[in-house]
């Protein structure tokens, strides 16, 4: 930890020798609690401007022989592992309006995803700051600090807790006609969308902002309001993904949805 502490301090000066960035932060697995010797630094910076990809090369190449650069398949960003620690880099470059236009969604017009609610919020609520030019993002994180609204709580339940079970089209129903067809890839996508519509309610009704996909039942284990024995239900549900056995896995998900709906 002590480690990916000092290389936090030595990118966030080198980026700060950039006039467009406004501040850098450190989240993820370093800032919960939970990192062990497999997590990775998770680096934000936050910049009015791109900053050239050759001149984020130039630096990256001295510290790694194995790095992707402007890797753009989830937020821009570059992966490298550090040659002289083996510590796994991963700095993600957002805009200032977009975060703030992102909180601004969420906790004024209460507008829900469908899973994963409130990452975001949780993010900017937990990193820390290791640059910041003017005190934009200590301005950003102050403001971001604000009870869990009843309104927010609502959106979220109203947007996923049907999706789990009691439509149509819900995951359950979804999981079950692909088993009968016997297309596994189809039931381990309609699973992996439940369990992410289950905790984004779970957190919400708890009046906590999510803590993102990583070790989900750790953070959900401590909630004050949770389901009784869900932990060994959803245990036991995932690993009949790959059996093809479409009515027990929605019994199994059925389950969960009762017990999720007794403590809304």
């Amino acid at each position: 930890m002590k480690d990916s502490q000092a290389l936090a301090s030595v990118l966030a000066a080198q980026f700060s020798s950039f006039n467009c960035v406004r501040a850098v932060t450190v989240g993820g697995s370093l800032t919960s609690c939970l990192d062990d010797k497999y997590s990775d630094l998770d680096i934000y910076v936050y910049s009015d401007d791109d900053i050239a990809i050759n001149a984020r090369q130039e630096f990256i190449k001295l510290r790694s022989d194995r790095s992707e650069i402007n890797n753009m398949s989830w937020e821009t960003g570059d992966e490298w592992i550090e040659s002289a620690t083996g510590i796994r880099v991963d700095v993600m470059y957002r805009r200032p309006q977009w975060i703030e236009q992102s909180l601004l969604d969420l906790l004024k017009y209460h507008r829900a995803n469908i899973g994963y609610s409130t990452c975001l919020w949780h993010n900017v609520l937990n990193s820390l700051p290791v640059f910041d030019r003017s005190g934009w993002f200590a301005e950003m994180q102050n403001n971001s600090r604000q009870p869990y609204s009843k309104s927010l709580r609502a959106a979220i339940v109203l947007k996923n807790f049907p999706l789990l079970s009691d439509r149509l089209s819900s995951f359950e129903n979804q999981a079950y006609y692909s088993a009968l067809r016997d297309d596994r890839i189809a039931v381990n996508h309609r699973v992996a969308g439940y369990v992410a519509s289950f905790f984004d309610v779970l957190f919400a009704i708890n009046y906590q902002a999510h803590p993102g996909e990583k070790r989900m039942a750790e953070h959900a284990k401590i909630l004050p309001r949770q389901p009784d024995d869900w932990v060994n239900m959803m245990s036991d549900m995932i690993k009949l993904v790959p059996t093809g056995e479409g009515a027990e896995l929605s019994k199994g998900m059925r389950g969960l949805t009762n017990g999720l709906r007794r403590v809304l």
